[in-house]
């Protein structure tokens, strides 16, 4: 005795039961960030950023043709080519349920990417599901604390530290008496230095000069341009001051300058010349004259 079985959810008879399987084609893509120090112990130039792409096939159809776009800017929104690791992001992969493919790209920080803030790094995987259909997805950076918006960009932020210090010091050129005096040239020396990590820009510089009475003296700076000074940078700067009679009768020589940049948010960075010599902070360059009272009276006859 035999018999065929029967589908008893369907009219049909003796008909065979089938089970349908909806195809669920899925992508998810995360993309998280390391920075790997190039010793200093501050993130900033020459650190070298690790972005590690995870493309996860989280439906139950087999994935094929599954490529990466990878788009990395900085802070600002400005396009930047990654330093190496592109050609594998071009390598079409077939990628099956509950399997993963992982990716790992880099990108070396510059003075650039430092003025900006930092980088955003965002990735989008595409695949083909077997419908011949086309699935995406945009990359999250995996962070899910609150506020988390899913598929979020993958930054990286630099902190920016503007800083600047300046020095003035002086020399006497064309002593001849071997006292500091009347018609004596100072020579000063001004060194402005980035002691940042961001560039400041624009930097002009104010010269006070007076003599020791406090009278306003002149001294020629229009050979000081405006410059723009990058981290660790030194620009140097020259003026020369003829001693006159009257600021040697006062006693002394006193000079500060003062420099004043802008770093790239805008935000005015200035500082007042400190005298090397010295123990003070930032205090004024002075020169000090050599009084030596001293009159001849000469009387003859004839």
């Amino acid at each position: 005795v035999t018999d065929i079985s029967d589908d008893p959810n369907t009219a049909e008879a003796e008909d065979q039961t089938v089970t349908d399987i909806s195809p669920i084609p899925s992508i998810i893509v995360s993309k998280v960030a390391s920075v790997t120090d190039n010793g200093d112990e501050i993130t900033g130039e020459n650190d070298v950023v690790t972005y590690t792409i995870t493309v996860s096939n989280d439906g139950n159809v087999n994935l094929t043709d599954v490529t990466l776009e990878d788009i990395l800017t900085d802070i600002n929104g400005t396009e930047i080519p990654l330093t190496s690791g592109t050609a594998i992001l071009a390598t079409v992969r077939k990628v099956e349920p509950g399997s993963k493919e992982i990716y790992t790209v880099y990108q070396l920080i510059n003075q650039a990417i430092v003025d900006a803030g930092g980088l955003s790094n965002t990735a989008t995987a595409r695949g083909v599901a077997p419908d011949g259909s086309i699935v995406s997805d945009i990359s999250d950076d995996g962070d899910t604390a609150l506020g988390d918006t899913g598929n979020d960009p993958t930054i990286t932020l630099i902190t920016a530290n503007p800083e600047m210090v300046v020095t003035k010091s002086a020399r006497i050129t064309g002593d001849a008496d071997g006292f500091v005096g009347a018609s004596d040239l100072i020579d000063y020396n001004i060194r402005v230095t980035n002691t940042g990590n961001v560039t400041l820009y624009g930097v002009t510089l104010v010269d006070t000069l007076t003599d020791g009475n406090g009278n306003p003296l002149t001294i020629n700076t229009s050979a000081w341009l405006v410059r723009d000074i990058g981290p660790g940078e030194t620009e140097i700067y020259s003026a020369y001051y003829l001693i006159e009679q009257a600021a040697a009768d006062s006693g002394s020589v006193i000079n500060s300058v003062t420099a004043t940049g802008t770093d790239p948010n805008g935000t005015i960075i200035s500082d007042d010349s400190d005298d090397p010599e010295t123990l003070a902070d930032n205090d004024p360059t002075v020169v000090e004259m050599d009084l030596i009272p001293s009159i001849e009276v000469v009387k003859t006859a004839g």
